[in-house]
């Protein structure tokens, strides 16, 4: 989808008057000028709505440059799956990209990294297959080695439940599942433990539980200053069982892998570690 058919579409006007704005945009001229001067172009765009095409552009020229740069450099890391190729390409924002990419900015190594390392991908691709017949001990006591830190077969499930919990968080559809679910929850708010602030600020959030969307705006940054303030801690309170069971289903594509522990470990792995401390991180953000 081109940059014009994009920005009509997210503000709701024509698609042939914004792609002759952008085009004069790009040759260089001025917002007023095109918003006095070439009305007959940009039929149906009046200035304000001018001005939100070219924030728009803008912010999608930026989320571009940066999904680009992000792309080349999982591709000379050799991180590129198919995966978290779509997810990035899907990307809708910064934040939702930022989101993606941010288990693999840090130079440190992560659980499935160092399990890549150690030679279990194979064996997270074999745990994961829909044709698979043998149990998960079955299936990895080929990969038991001792020179590269796998003692034993628990060992190497446990590496390869890793890797495939990384593969599973990054599908869009499971993160906009987790995310849709965050939304429905509750915030609870909590005293910190062993805060002994004098200035009393916070003492009515505590011990605070509401529905997320019905927090007020000015209460809610009450909440983050309270925090920051190292008073209090807030979490989502996650109905887990029934997302667990619906991730299940969307991740796993027939009905005879769910009868897998590993697999359904991986599922929690993905839930805990990656896909609700991210939805909780871009909700927030987005208030």
């Amino acid at each position: 989808m081109n940059a014009a058919r994009i920005i009509a579409k997210q503000l709701g006007l024509p698609e042939t008057s914004v792609a002759n704005a952008l085009n004069l945009f790009s040759e260089g001229n001025s917002l007023p000028f095109v918003a006095r001067y070439r009305k007959e172009q940009i039929r149906g765009i009046d200035e304000l709505q001018l001005r939100d095409v070219a924030q728009a552009a803008s912010r999608l020229s930026t989320l571009e440059t940066r999904r680009e740069k992000i792309l080349a450099s999982l591709e000379e890391k050799g991180r590129l799956s198919e995966h978290l190729r779509r997810s990035i390409e899907l990307a809708n924002s910064l934040g939702e990209l930022e989101e993606i990419y941010r288990p693999f900015k840090s130079s440190r190594l992560t659980k499935a990294d160092m399990a890549r390392e150690a030679g279990l991908d194979p064996l997270a691709k074999a745990l994961f297959s829909p044709k698979r017949l043998k149990s998960a001990k079955e299936l990895a006591l080929p990969f038991v080695d001792a020179k590269r830190g796998i003692q034993n077969s628990e060992a190497a499930i446990t590496g390869a439940t890793f890797i495939l919990a990384e593969r599973f968080s990054q599908q869009p559809h499971v993160r906009a599942i987790t995310k849709k679910q965050l939304v429905e929850s509750f915030f609870l708010i909590k005293k910190k433990r062993g805060y002994s602030g004098e200035d009393r600020r916070f003492e009515d959030l505590y011990d605070q539980v509401s529905p997320w969307k019905r927090i007020p705006g000015h209460r809610f940054l009450a909440i983050l200053r309270g925090e920051k303030a190292g008073a209090l801690t807030c979490k989502f309170e996650l109905d887990r069982l029934p997302l667990l069971r619906r991730l299940s289903a969307n991740m796993l594509p027939t009905k005879e892998q769910l009868k897998w522990p590993d697999l359904k470990e991986a599922i929690e792995i993905a839930l805990d570690r990656h896909l609700a401390p991210a939805a909780a991180r871009e909700l927030v953000r987005e208030r």
